[in-house]
Protein backbone atom coordinates (compact mmCIF):
# COMPACT_ATOMS: atom_id res chain seq x y z
CA UNK A 1 0.00 0.00 0.00
CA UNK A 2 2.71 2.47 0.72
CA UNK A 3 3.71 2.43 -2.98
CA UNK A 4 1.04 4.62 -3.92
CA UNK A 5 0.87 6.73 -0.61
CA UNK A 6 2.84 9.97 -1.78
CA UNK A 7 3.29 10.62 1.81
CA UNK A 8 6.04 8.84 1.23
CA UNK A 9 8.95 10.94 -0.62
CA UNK A 10 10.00 7.54 -2.59
CA UNK A 11 6.49 7.12 -3.78
CA UNK A 12 5.73 10.66 -4.56
CA UNK A 13 9.09 10.58 -6.72
CA UNK A 14 7.70 8.06 -8.52
CA UNK A 15 3.86 9.40 -8.60
CA UNK A 16 4.63 12.89 -9.54
CA UNK A 17 7.83 14.25 -9.68
CA UNK A 18 8.65 11.60 -12.41
CA UNK A 19 5.99 12.23 -14.42
CA UNK A 20 6.92 16.29 -14.35
CA UNK A 21 9.98 15.87 -15.22
CA UNK A 22 9.62 13.67 -18.34
CA UNK A 23 7.24 16.07 -19.33
CA UNK A 24 9.68 19.17 -18.88
CA UNK A 25 12.69 16.80 -20.09
CA UNK A 26 11.03 14.33 -22.74
CA UNK A 27 14.64 12.65 -23.58
CA UNK A 28 15.17 12.46 -19.97
CA UNK A 29 14.97 8.71 -19.77
CA UNK A 30 17.74 8.25 -22.70
CA UNK A 31 19.51 10.68 -21.35
CA UNK A 32 19.79 8.70 -17.77
CA UNK A 33 20.42 5.83 -19.46
CA UNK A 34 23.36 6.94 -21.48
CA UNK A 35 24.91 8.27 -18.21
CA UNK A 36 24.18 4.93 -16.70
CA UNK A 37 26.54 3.12 -19.10
CA UNK A 38 28.88 5.67 -19.07
CA UNK A 39 29.16 5.74 -15.02
CA UNK A 40 29.43 1.66 -15.39
CA UNK A 41 32.31 2.35 -17.71
CA UNK A 42 34.03 4.42 -15.49
CA UNK A 43 33.47 2.45 -12.89
CA UNK A 44 35.34 -0.31 -14.45
CA UNK A 45 38.10 1.81 -15.88
CA UNK A 46 38.98 2.84 -11.88
CA UNK A 47 38.81 -0.62 -10.84
CA UNK A 48 41.82 -1.48 -13.22
CA UNK A 49 43.92 1.51 -12.17
CA UNK A 50 43.10 0.40 -8.52
CA UNK A 51 44.23 -2.94 -9.21
CA UNK A 52 47.54 -1.77 -10.99
CA UNK A 53 47.92 0.66 -8.06
CA UNK A 54 47.46 -1.94 -5.37
CA UNK A 55 50.06 -4.05 -7.30
CA UNK A 56 52.33 -0.86 -7.49
CA UNK A 57 52.31 0.28 -3.80
CA UNK A 58 52.17 -2.67 -1.58
CA UNK A 59 50.58 -5.33 0.05
CA UNK A 60 47.46 -6.00 2.04
CA UNK A 61 49.73 -5.48 5.13
CA UNK A 62 52.43 -2.73 3.94
CA UNK A 63 52.29 0.20 1.48
CA UNK A 64 55.29 1.86 -0.05
CA UNK A 65 54.59 5.54 0.79
CA UNK A 66 57.20 6.56 -1.63
CA UNK A 67 55.33 5.14 -4.28
CA UNK A 68 51.88 5.91 -3.15
CA UNK A 69 52.78 9.66 -2.95
CA UNK A 70 53.82 9.63 -6.75
CA UNK A 71 50.03 9.32 -7.62
CA UNK A 72 47.73 11.69 -7.65
CA UNK A 73 45.45 12.88 -4.52
CA UNK A 74 42.35 11.28 -5.89
CA UNK A 75 44.36 7.76 -6.53
CA UNK A 76 45.93 8.07 -3.13
CA UNK A 77 42.58 8.60 -1.60
CA UNK A 78 40.84 5.68 -3.98
CA UNK A 79 44.11 3.23 -2.83
CA UNK A 80 44.12 4.31 1.00
CA UNK A 81 40.31 3.68 0.97
CA UNK A 82 40.55 0.17 -0.29
CA UNK A 83 43.81 -0.42 1.85
CA UNK A 84 42.20 0.42 4.70
CA UNK A 85 39.06 -1.10 4.36
CA UNK A 86 40.68 -4.66 3.67
CA UNK A 87 38.55 -7.79 4.22
CA UNK A 88 36.08 -5.42 5.76
CA UNK A 89 32.45 -5.14 4.45
CA UNK A 90 32.72 -1.16 4.26
CA UNK A 91 35.42 1.54 3.17
CA UNK A 92 36.39 3.69 5.89
CA UNK A 93 34.44 7.23 6.27
CA UNK A 94 36.37 9.96 3.53
CA UNK A 95 37.48 11.99 6.97
CA UNK A 96 39.39 8.92 7.75
CA UNK A 97 41.79 8.59 4.97
CA UNK A 98 42.18 12.51 5.01
CA UNK A 99 43.16 12.18 8.67
CA UNK A 100 45.70 9.13 7.69
CA UNK A 101 47.19 11.10 4.99
CA UNK A 102 47.43 14.22 6.88
CA UNK A 103 48.44 13.43 10.41
CA UNK A 104 50.24 9.96 9.50
CA UNK A 105 51.48 9.98 6.11
CA UNK A 106 51.92 13.21 5.74
CA UNK A 107 53.86 14.00 9.33
CA UNK A 108 56.98 15.00 9.83
CA UNK A 109 59.80 12.27 9.68
CA UNK A 110 60.39 12.23 13.78
CA UNK A 111 57.11 12.29 14.07
CA UNK A 112 55.61 8.89 15.57
CA UNK A 113 52.37 9.17 13.75
CA UNK A 114 49.68 6.63 14.52
CA UNK A 115 46.12 6.56 13.74
CA UNK A 116 43.71 3.93 15.71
Amino acid sequence: PTNYDIHYDRAWSREELWPFLQNRFPKMQQALSRTSYLMQDASEILEEVLKVDLQNCGTDECLDLTRLLKLSSARQRQLLSVWMKGDGQYRPAFEMVERLKNEVIDSKSDAQAALH
